[in-house]
C-alpha cells in the first residue's frame, strides 16, 4: 500500500492539474484572445474552482482508477464528475455575474475539454500498456483463434493480451454465427465458422503461416476450456 501511495499522488496530480487547464482554455476557444481583457475571470475561476475540483476527484477517486486497464465505468465516473463540476462553475458564473464577466459558454467548453484530457489521458496510458504487452511477446509463443466472438471470447483475448507471459497470442475468432463473420472484436477479425476449414488453416497476418492452435470459449457449440491443436 504505501508502494502504491507515489502513483496515486502522481495521478492526482495530473488528473488536477489537466482539469484546471480546462478552464483557461476554454477561453482561449471562446475568444480570439481572451488575455488582458479576460484575465482576472480566468484567474478568479481557476483559484475559486480548484477547491471543487479537488474535492470532486478525490471522492470519486479519480486518482484510484487503474489507467492501463481502464474500462466504460471508469470513464461514466468520469463523466458524473466533470458533469457534477459543470453544474458547479455555471452556477458560480451565474451568482458572480455582477463581478466578473463570465460567457455561459465556458463551463460547457470547459467541461468537454476535461472530458477530453482526462479520459485521453487514460486511453492513451491504457494504448502504450497493450503496446508494451505485443512487444513483450516471447518467441515460442502460441498463435491461436478463439472459438466464440461473445462476451467470453472477447474476454479471454482480453486476457491473453494483458498477460503475454503466458504464451498465447489470439489472432482472431471463429463464431459459427455468419452475422459476425468479417466484423472485428477487440480489434480481432471473425474469420468464419469454427467447423469451416478454411477458417481453421488461413493463414495468419502477414502471411506467417496457419493457425495451429484454437481457444474455446463456449460459444458456438465448440468444447471450452483450452487451446488445441
Amino acid at each position: 500500500m504505501v508502494l502504491d501511495m507515489p502513483r496515486i499522488v502522481i495521478k492526482y496530480v495530473i488528473d488536477l492539474l489537466l482539469w484546471t487547464l480546462a478552464t483557461p482554455l476554454a477561453f482561449w476557444l471562446r475568444f480570439d484572445d481572451p488575455w488582458p481583457r479576460y484575465a482576472e475571470e480566468i484567474l478568479a475561476l481557476a483559484l475559486i474552482d480548484l477547491p471543487v475540483k479537488a474535492g470532486i476527484a478525490y471522492f470519486l477517486s479519480f486518482h484510484r482508477q487503474s489507467w492501463h486497464r481502464i474500462g466504460v465505468r471508469d470513464l461514466w465516473t468520469l463523466v458524473q464528475g466533470i458533469l457534477l463540476e459543470t453544474f458547479v462553475l455555471a452556477s458560480l458564473a451565474f451568482f458572480l455575474r455582477s463581478y466578473l464577466e463570465i460567457p455561459r459558454s465556458i463551463p460547457l467548453i470547459g467541461g468537454m475539454l476535461a472530458l477530453l484530457a482526462l479520459g485521453g489521458a487514460r486511453l492513451l496510458a491504457r494504448a502504450f500498456h497493450e503496446y508494451e504487452g505485443r512487444r513483450a511477446v516471447r518467441d515460442d509463443a502460441r498463435r491461436v483463434l478463439v472459438v466464440g466472438a461473445g462476451e467470453a471470447g472477447t474476454m479471454i483475448v482480453r486476457e491473453m493480451l494483458r498477460h503475454p507471459e503466458a504464451g498465447l497470442v489470439p489472432v482472431g475468432f471463429l463464431d459459427d454465427d455468419p452475422s459476425k463473420w468479417r466484423q472485428r472484436f477487440v480489434g480481432l477479425p471473425v474469420l468464419g465458422g469454427h467447423r469451416r476449414p478454411a477458417a481453421r488453416g488461413a493463414a495468419g497476418p502477414g502471411g506467417r503461416g496457419p493457425y495451429r492452435h484454437t481457444f474455446g470459449a463456449g460459444a458456438c457449440g465448440a468444447p471450452g476450456g483450452g487451446a488445441g491443436p
